[in-house]
């Protein structure tokens, strides 16, 4: 019994930093953090891989759990990602800086626009979209 509660215990930490990634939480002094996508799909990433580890090896109510627990974070990456948030990262976040990248790149505008659009992790057969969008 005392595995299951640290299972559980395990899943509830990750997705609370999942959360809090993803602007859901806030943090202990009560501030909310930025909102950073690659964060939280880390997140996210390493609960799939430990329900893809346990598989077979969980009782229900733990895989019960996990699967809850995914299922509300994907939704929460999604809505992260529909609301316009951006990843926490200096270089992408100021817009006032995109005219010196047009100076140096020239002819690379347009492909570095057409890149920030296709930033959306897709779950299920829908990632075969992105290779269709060039």
């Amino acid at each position: 019994m005392q595995n299951s509660e640290l299972f559980m215990a395990l899943v509830v930490q990750l997705t609370q930093m999942a959360l809090i990634a993803l602007g859901r939480e806030k943090l202990q002094d009560g501030t909310r953090p930025s909102v950073d996508l690659e964060v939280g799909q880390f997140y996210i990433d390493t609960l799939e891989m430990l329900e893809q580890k346990t598989r077979g090896n969980l009782g229900p109510v733990e895989h019960d759990f996990l699967t809850r627990q995914l299922t509300t974070l994907r939704m929460c990456f999604v809505e992260a990602v529909e609301s316009g948030v951006s990843s926490a990262k200096p270089a992408e976040a100021p817009p006032a800086s995109a005219p010196k990248p047009q100076e140096t790149d020239a002819g690379q505008t347009a492909g570095s626009e057409e890149s920030k659009k296709r930033f959306v992790k897709k779950y299920g057969a829908e990632g075969d979209s992105a290779s269709h969008g060039s």
